[in-house]
């Protein structure tokens, strides 16, 4: 058990926790709701405290209410009631999974309520708790058999009262007997119930008899603070004479200013001048003012918080010990339904167990979040901890504005659905009632399987039979390879002719050549998405004979050498890029505000300072192996022209409004990957509901020649083997485009979200500098129907108003962009000029942003069949240099919407 710590000395601001009891003296500005409170509690004896997290419901009644109780304050005295000069027997409770349990503990830890129960050595709660469950009377009759000392009253207090709803695991028959518990406590005239509850929770209430016309008659909505109360609370604090302090008027203009539309406004300004005292030295007669310097060099109200979270995290230098912490933080927090992030309290001996390490290991893992000048966990340091003992976030507004637990608890509960979901198949699969998967599915829980390492601890609190759904993905693997293993053994027969077409009734069939019957020379895939719906599609993706059509054969990055950024290239205007300025970013309205964009990459540099922004949330995931980031700088890069916030001063993003990035880690430090590896991907991203996709990836033909010749093939046996694969996968990409093209035409009927826009990069195999007919064309998948292909233009000289086609790049591109010398973010800090096609795409995907922003404007939609044309239709010709082979540049120099 650690041992506890000396309390330290007191602050006048508690920081992210709520108000204690004994700092009634630092809780300002609610003076005339404290008096409404006690109103309503001598009237009803049943109080429900209603307020949004964040609303500082659970300090208003310990640090306002209680203490006017302790000094027999009541504005009102009815004669059921209590009487000034009452003495208060106090229990304070959160009801968790075993509201019984917890109430037996607060009423045995209240001193004036001690009721004699038979000796129970092996757990002295048991006896008390028993008693409480003989029924809704069961306190009335406690109380008769026990009665408090003379002039004495009992209230209960049951914060956070939505625990009772939100845990899965608790027995909603003993939520319902503590409701009529709770209910029929104030039966008796010296008992008095106080509970705390967030609004959203309030329909749940209504499962419960009695509960809605208690919480109606004793109903009291926390208001928020006014900007008087709010200046108040920030102010007399520091001014006590026990501290001497005091805020500047700046600083108080800019927390009013800042918190007044903020969620969590109490929290996070108390949180920051806690950080602010902390941070301030006293002058030499032993006073601190706190100013408006401090509160800039802390990030101000939106960053301070989640700044803190990363400060405790890096003092966890021990090798696994961050890994501890992420485990800690994913198993303290849960999504409940309605995507409502909240706090779930958990033992360290759990948490230890999840993670492999010793309860010790955890302690010592919390600890810098529990410091008293964080005080980001609880319990606080001067309490012990030990490994029975609950670990809790200390308030949700943590939860909001860490945003790299925001990162994990997305991650989280995407894991989580995919187990639910796999052990949903398994049951019905057990039951007689569904098949063992096939591809897509089966690659993507294999894959989740490598990736996650589910184990049955993590899953049971997801609850479901862990071992079953095991054995259902195994088995379907075993399956899986024996097919395989037959194709094989067949000869390495190509897959059967399969037409796709769709009948009156807009249902998707397929044929397949008979046994038997000649394979044909090639395989021929038809598919028409008119009449498609969305059950359709998933059929069709699903379709192994889809999803076999090619071997995965390898993709690499799409990226040209950079010998001709040494010089100083072409001129960027004041606090932006030529890139930017030559699309007409800088001048257009739109940012790409409400637009999902997503990079397939080799991940991100997330600490660069280009997402450095509140605005912007990153969810990532790796299909590498590797894990999140970027080792090789190519997906920064992008997303930063993309979506990258500016940095120092200068613009580099090109639509910086995006609000949700979805980064795909698909090329890790090797620099390749397989096309298997892009698919998932590629439906990962819509799934999550992209509007734009950005492959920076093309195809790497010598490295298929030599996986031919590293398995022993004659060269001209390896290059005829390489270009078979070669064309089949260009044709898996143009099914691929098809059944996109499907889903946008049955999601754009029925109203269920967006598909994507698929933006790649042309290629750099051309070489135009060394002779003009060295160009090459487009490469997978830019070359199959569907995508929207890039090529990179330069500057054709000073004064840079004409472009021209960089001599790298491949021709027949479906449209053009800046591609040489640009800037952007580096991974690691700072930026970078780099030239390619990649470079190119990446202006494309962000312009495609601005479109679809003005798209969602005008028609209330995005439609990615019309941001499309509007990239080719809009672009123009007048800009590049005389001469130009239209073959190269295809609708010319793109253009950013300017209405």
């Amino acid at each position: 058990m650690s041992a506890p710590a000396n309390r330290t000395p007191r602050r006048p601001y508690p920081g992210l926790r709520p108000f204690r009891r004994d700092e009634s003296d630092l809780f300002f500005g609610r003076d005339d709701q404290v008096d409404q409170l006690l109103d309503k509690l001598a009237e009803t004896r049943f109080l429900a405290v209603i307020g949004t997290s964040g609303s500082g419901k659970s300090s208003l009644v310990r640090a306002g209410l209680l203490p006017a109780l302790d000094s027999g304050v009541l504005t009102r005295s009815i004669a059921a009631g209590p009487a000034p000069g009452t003495r208060w027997s106090i229990a304070e409770l959160r009801p968790g999974e075993h509201p019984f349990r917890r109430l037996a503990a607060a009423l045995q830890r209240s001193a004036g309520f001690q009721p004699a129960m038979p000796p129970a050595a092996a757990d002295p709660i048991a006896p008390l708790e028993q008693a409480l469950r003989r029924g809704p009377r069961a306190l009335p009759w406690l109380l008769g058999l026990h009665p408090l000392p003379p002039g004495e009253r009992l209230l209960i207090l049951v914060d956070q009262f939505e625990e009772l709803f939100r845990y899965r695991r608790a027995d909603p028959a003993d939520a319902a007997a503590f409701v009529a518990l709770l209910l029929g406590a104030t039966a008796h005239p010296d008992c008095f119930i106080v509970i705390t509850l967030r609004p959203e929770y309030l329909g749940d209430c209504a499962r419960f008899p009695g509960l809605p016309e208690a919480i109606n008659a004793g109903l009291f909505l926390t208001p928020r603070l006014t900007p008087e109360q709010l200046a108040d609370a920030v102010q007399l604090p520091a001014r006590l004479p026990e501290f001497g302090g005091d805020l500047s008027p700046g600083l108080v203009h800019r927390l009013l200013a800042e918190a007044s539309g903020e969620q969590d406004q109490l929290p996070l300004v108390q949180h920051l001048l806690m950080r602010l005292w902390d941070g301030t030295a006293p002058a030499p007669d032993g006073t601190r003012l706190l100013d408006e310097a401090g509160y800039e060099a802390l990030g101000g109200l939106q960053r301070a918080l989640n700044d803190h979270a990363e400060e405790a995290l890096a003092e966890l230098t021990q090798p696994g010990q961050q890994a501890i912490a992420e485990a800690m933080f994913r198993a303290l927090t849960e999504r409940t339904e309605g995507e409502r992030d909240t706090r779930r309290p958990v033992p360290v001996r759990e948490v230890a167990d999840l993670t492999g390490s010793t309860p010790e290991q955890v302690i010592a893992c919390a600890a810098p979040f529990r410091r008293a000048d964080r005080s980001l966990l609880m319990p606080p340091p001067e309490q012990d901890l030990g490994p029975d003992d609950p670990l809790d976030i200390t308030h949700e507004a943590l939860i909001r504005q860490w945003r790299k637990l925001q990162a994990w608890i997305i991650d989280e509960a995407e894991k989580a659905e995919m187990y639910r979901r796999l052990e949903s198949a398994a049951r019905r699969w057990k039951e007689g009632k569904g098949a063992l998967w096939i591809e897509p599915d089966l690659g993507i829980a294999l894959d989740w399987v490598d990736q996650a390492h589910p184990t049955a601890l993590w899953a049971a609190r997801y609850g479901g039979d862990f071992d079953l759904a095991m054995s259902f993905l195994e088995d379907g693997r075993k399956a899986h390879d024996q097919d395989e293993f037959r194709r094989l053994m067949a000869g390495f027969a190509p897959p059967g002719v399969t037409s796709y077409s769709t009948t009156r009734s807009g249902n998707a069939s397929a044929s397949t050549a008979r046994p038997g019957a000649d394979p044909p020379a090639s395989s021929v895939y038809r598919i028409e998405h008119e009449t498609l719906n969305g059950r359709d599609y998933r059929d069709l993706s699903r379709d192994p004979e889809v999803r076999a059509m090619a071997p995965p054969i390898p993709i690499r990055l799409i990226r040209a050498v950079v010998q001709a950024c040494d010089g100083p290239g072409p001129q960027d205007p004041e606090g932006s890029t030529w890139g930017l300025a030559a699309i007409g970013a800088l001048s257009s309205p739109y940012t790409g505000r409400g637009i999902r964009v997503a990079v397939l990459d080799t991940g991100i540099d997330s600490g660069h300072e280009a997402f450095q922004d509140p605005g912007l949330k990153l969810v990532q995931q790796d299909f590498t192996g590797e894990g999140n980031g970027d080792r090789n700088g190519h997906g920064t890069y992008v997303a930063g022209t993309i979506l990258g916030r500016p940095v120092d001063g200068r613009r580099i993003g090109v639509a910086p409004g995006v609000s949700l990035a979805l980064i795909g880690k698909v090329i890790g430090q090797s620099a390749s990957a397989d096309t298997g590896t892009l698919l998932r991907a590629i439906q990962w991203a819509t799934d999550a509901g992209a509007h734009i996709i950005s492959l920076a990836l093309g195809f790497d033909f010598p490295a298929l020649v030599r996986r031919g010749t590293d398995d022993g093939m004659p060269v001209e046996l390896a290059i005829s083997r390489a270009l078979k694969d070669y064309r089949d996968t260009l044709q898996l990409f143009d099914a691929l485009a098809t059944l996109i093209a499907a889903q946008v035409q049955a999601q754009s009927r029925t109203g269920r979200g967006p598909c994507a826009l698929l933006i790649t990069a042309a290629g750099d195999e051309s070489r135009r500098d060394l002779r003009p007919e060295y160009r090459v064309a487009v490469s997978p998948p830019a070359s199959a129907d569907g995508f929207v292909s890039v090529g990179a233009l330069d500057t054709a000289g000073p004064p840079h108003d004409r472009l021209s086609i960089a001599p790298f790049s491949n021709c027949h591109p479906q449209v053009c962009a800046p591609g040489v010398c640009v800037l952007s973010a580096r991974a690691g800090g700072g930026l970078v000029r780099l030239s390619g096609t990649s470079m190119a795409s990446s202006h494309v995907a962000g312009l495609a942003a601005l479109w679809a922003e003005r798209e969602l404007g005008h028609s209330g939609a995005v439609r990615i069949a019309t941001i499309g044309a509007l990239l080719r239709g809009r672009a123009a010709r007048e800009r590049l240099e005389p001469g130009t082979d239209v073959a190269d540049v295809g609708a010319g120099l793109v253009c950013a919407p300017q209405d």
